[in-house]
């Protein structure tokens, strides 16, 4: 779009507006909105019909051209055209088959490149911006923006074309003045003096080989005054050579003798640095020696742009503080700011410097260029040199204008900066140097204080992403905490009831028969063995299966069977056990006794889901195979799938996801701990493994291990075929602290 924007602003005659339409339909399908035509439809604003039609159309084997075709007049209110430039709203007809409220359909069938389904018109300030495409629905969200935004650019090149128009019409109308003055004297005088453009008539001067060497103006009219000024007037009849620089006056006669010795006419803008403003000029030859100059002053358009394309600089560093995610990211807005500013201000160092009063220190960033790369270049907690300070309690602009300044501020630059200029912002301050004294102008200062204001955009959302990044981390510290104190809440409410039931039944014995004694003490001890059940699942849960982990390679099967076996009398006769379990399974690599833990907790688990039951058959099933290695949670090799499944009660999804928490259960109070599953969970992770669990409510649950399997060379012995030991009828009582 920049390019377009470009185009416009540099159409010096109003025949260079076709060139313009011609960028804009390349940038448009460089952009890649893939259409067959494109169209830019001119509706008078007078009368408000359509009168002129630009057109660039492509044909198998033509070159692209542009053509200027007139269309008949239509009232306004006849068609898509006007009714979009009137509504002020883009019209997108994508399927003129499937819908034809305009009735185009006819129209687009008999189109001369080729039939045309899909439409669009954007709304411009002198008509629309159509492209078509034999496709239905052709365009896309994206494409329409594309357009949108060139209808917005080509707004300007149609008020520049105006602008042109009228100064040609005007140059013409001055041209034809001077042919008139030609035939009639007191004509040209009436008509000279009253002309509202500035208007000079100038002749060259030329050495004795025919060169032209200087040049003198003859005559201007009032309005030349009023643009120049006095001083400009007392020069008229006086050798350009003698108030013009010796480079500004060969410019001037080069240009102006190709211009006679072609008996030609040409458009140029120049700025004025005395005046500070910027004239086009329109300068046409009269004779061999002599040449008229008509002008106007444009500083007003030319400010216009300039604010324009400042205002888009700044634009492209608030997006690049838009785009900050983290503090990292701060790197492309230094760059940014850096690259942008230098689009406008030509200096040697800038530099953006946050100051922390407390401390008495600032850190700054700047860009340095090297052959590869722009890099980041920044130092923290210097010391705050007295230029800083001043900035900070004045919050007004410094500019030290000399090396001498400089070095009065002490500041810590190089020796080559000659020139420093700081401004304030929130938070620290924007500063740019330069190797030559007084280089820098009001311009250019006021150009870093627009910067600054950005910058100090880009400040507070630093700032703001450093805070988030700080609250982020201290709420993973209080949800550390919040789990520490559940864990604790769940380990002090569990011992509280085990020390009620011991306390009780103990102050029962001091007044109990002695018959009752043994009872009470019983139930006391009960409690106390809960209380060191409760104790070792803690030291599961919170050691990952255990403190001692002692893994071999072990026959599955092996464990399973003698899992089932303990455990057949604590299931009950009620339900079926049933195994399936391959003769070929490979070994494991694990710790037994936490394996079997395991397996008994999930063999229990689904004893209390079949209790209360009602069915013909209650069933806890046991299988297993081996699984792909390539399952979403396998870190790589072979795995085999062990499952524990039963037709119980089920679960539902709200407890399904936490039946890995410590302390959650859905039993009574006193029949669990609520460690169970968590402690599976800490074992089979120990092991390399992960659990998962299935489970319908009314239907069964079930819970699959899977345990990678042990690669290698089979031990000698495994640990089920190790030879009896000898029993005796003793009693060992073992304590672990």
């Amino acid at each position: 779009m920049e390019r377009i924007h470009q185009a416009v602003w540099g159409m010096r005659v109003t025949a260079g507006f076709l060139a313009v339409l011609e960028v804009l339909r390349d940038q448009v399908r460089l952009l890649g909105v893939q259409f067959r035509a494109l169209g830019v439809n001119v509706i008078d604003q007078e009368t408000e019909k359509t009168s002129l039609r630009y057109v660039t159309r492509t044909q198998p084997g033509e070159e692209v051209r542009w053509e200027v075709l007139v269309v008949p007049e239509a009232p306004v209110a006849g068609g898509p055209i006007p009714l979009a430039w009137r509504s002020r709203q883009m019209l997108y007809r994508p399927d003129l088959h499937q819908e034809d409220i305009y009735r185009e359909r006819s129209w687009a069938d008999s189109h001369p490149i080729s039939p045309v389904r899909c439409v669009v018109d954007v709304p411009f300030s002198h008509g629309t911006l159509a492209i078509n495409s034999p496709s239905p629905y052709a365009f896309s969200a994206a494409d329409l923006e594309v357009v949108q935004e060139a209808a917005r650019i080509l707004s300007d090149g149609f008020r520049r074309l105006d602008d042109l128009q009228a100064l040609e019409c005007r140059a013409q109308e001055a041209e034809a003045l001077a042919k008139a003055l030609a035939a009639s004297e007191a004509q040209y005088r009436s008509l000279f003096a009253e002309m509202g453009h500035g208007f000079s008539l100038n002749e060259l001067l030329f050495d004795g080989a025919g060169t032209p060497v200087d040049l003198v103006t003859l005559e201007v009219n009032q309005a030349f005054g009023e643009m120049l000024g006095e001083k400009r007037l007392s020069r008229v009849g006086q050798p350009a050579s003698q108030f013009l620089e010796p480079a500004e006056l060969e410019k001037w006669v080069q240009f102006f003798g190709r211009l006679v010795a072609k008996s030609s006419a040409a458009h140029f803008e120049q700025f004025f640095p005395v005046h500070q403003k910027w004239f086009h000029g329109y300068a046409y030859a009269l004779n061999r020696r002599q040449f008229a100059v008509l002008f106007e002053d444009i500083t007003d358009r030319k400010r216009a742009e300039d604010e324009a394309n400042l205002n888009l600089s700044l634009q492209q560093v608030r997006n690049q503080i838009l785009q900050m995610g983290e503090a990292s990211d701060w790197e492309g807005v230094v760059r940014t700011v850096h690259r942008e500013l230098g689009s406008w201000v030509k200096f040697w160092f800038c530099s953006i410097q946050f100051i922390d009063q407390q401390t008495g220190t600032f850190t700054y960033y700047t860009t340095v260029f090297a052959p590869e790369d722009w890099h980041l270049q920044g130092k923290e907690q210097l010391p705050l040199p007295l230029s800083l300070r001043k900035v900070v309690e004045t919050g007004q602009v410094l500019y030290r204008r000399t090396r001498a300044e400089v070095e009065a501020y002490k500041d810590e630059v190089k020796p080559e900066a000659c020139s420093v200029v700081d401004v304030p912002f929130q938070g620290g301050t924007l500063a740019m140097n330069s190797i030559y004294e007084n280089a820098f102008s009001a311009r250019d200062i006021q150009i870093l204080e627009r910067f600054a204001q950005v910058v100090s955009e880009g400040y507070q959302r630093l700032m703001d992403l450093k805070h988030l990044a700080q609250a982020q981390l201290q709420l993973q510290q209080a949800q550390r905490l919040q789990a520490v104190g559940q864990l604790a809440s769940g380990i002090a409410h569990n011992f509280n009831n085990l020390l009620q039931v011991v306390v009780a039944n103990l102050d029962l014995v001091a007044v109990a028969e002695s018959a009752k004694k043994q009872e009470y003490l019983e139930e006391a001890g009960t409690a106390v063995m809960r209380g060191a059940e409760l104790v070792r699942q803690l030291m599961l849960y919170a050691q990952g299966g255990g403190r001692a982990f002692s893994p071999q390679r072990l026959s599955l099967k092996a464990v399973v069977e003698r899992t089932i076996s303990l455990c057949r009398e604590t299931i009950g006769p009620c339900f079926d056990l049933e195994v399936d379990l391959p003769g070929d399974l490979p070994q494991v690599w694990g710790d037994a006794s936490q394996i079997e833990q395991v397996l008994l907790n999930l063999y229990l688990n689904a004893r209390d889901a079949l209790d209360g039951v009602q069915r013909p058959n209650c069933w806890i099933r046991t299988t297993a195979q081996m699984a792909c290695a390539n399952l979403p949670a396998a870190t790589g090799g072979a795995y085999i799938q062990l499952c524990i499944s039963d037709n119980g009660v089920g679960m539902e999804a709200a407890v399904r996801e936490r039946i890995y928490e410590p302390f959650f259960t859905t039993k009574e109070v006193g029949k669990g701990t609520g460690l169970g599953l968590s402690t599976t969970y800490g074992i089979v992770q120990r092991h390399g493994g992960w659990i998962e669990c299935e489970s319908t409510v009314g239907v069964g649950t079930r819970f699959s291990v899977y345990l990678p399997v042990a690669m290698g060379v089979a031990d000698a012995q495994d640990r089920e075929s190790a030879p009896d030991l000898p029993t005796g009828t003793e009693t060992i009582r073992q304590t672990d602290d």
